[in-house]
């Protein structure tokens, strides 16, 4: 017969070791987003689309002239222009500024000056942009203004446009009389139909 001695309790119970855990996923690599400034350059066609208004032919008493006095004409819109627009998110200002005036006065004289002109009140008088014609007749009169441009990005430093630009103006016909000096006995109120009432004929 054997005997066994002891109880349950005096058996030590062998630990299986747990199996050594899977690596779990690598991290993902962390990316970083760098933004670069966007460098803003206004172009000569940039500036020539976005100067609002373009310099008109002004005169005094026109269309019409005396040959051999002085004819009035000035530019319009001689101020320098400025706009301010939003490129890239960035506040652009931009300014364009006459600094040249080119006048044909159509009849093979030709006036290039800085100074836009200015009216007069008193005929015949002599300005930097007036001109004599001396033939009678029609004659066309041209202005090309030259135009120099600046631009700041978010109120830097002041850059240069790269060239001037050129804008023409609307041609205007100018029509020239020759003056007739006439002794006569009644005033144009007095009599519509005197002499010297009525525009010469074409």
């Amino acid at each position: 017969m054997t005997q066994l001695f002891g109880g349950a309790d005096d058996f030590c119970p062998t630990t299986t070791p747990a199996a050594p855990a899977a690596p779990g996923p690598a991290p993902a690599p962390q990316t970083q987003v760098v933004s670069e400034p966007v460098t803003i350059t206004i172009t000569t066609s940039d500036l020539l689309e976005l100067i609002p208004s373009s310099p008109q032919i002004l005169m005094d008493r026109g269309p019409f002239g005396l040959k051999n006095t002085h004819t009035n004409f000035y530019a319009s819109h001689h101020e320098p222009q400025t706009i301010t627009q939003t490129m890239f998110d960035q506040e652009v200002t931009i300014t364009a500024t006459p600094v040249e005036y080119r006048w044909d006065y159509g009849d093979g004289n030709t006036l290039v000056t800085e100074l836009p002109g200015y009216p007069v009140d008193i005929f015949n008088t002599e300005t930097d942009t007036s001109h004599q014609f001396s033939e009678p007749g029609v004659h066309t009169v041209e202005l090309t203004t030259i135009f120099e441009g600046t631009f700041q990005v978010d109120g830097g430093e002041v850059q240069e446009v790269s060239a001037p630009v050129t804008q023409q103006a609307d041609p205007i016909e100018i029509r020239i009389f020759s003056a007739v000096t006439r002794n006569v006995d009644q005033t144009c109120l007095e009599n519509a139909d005197a002499w010297g009432c009525h525009a010469p004929a074409e």
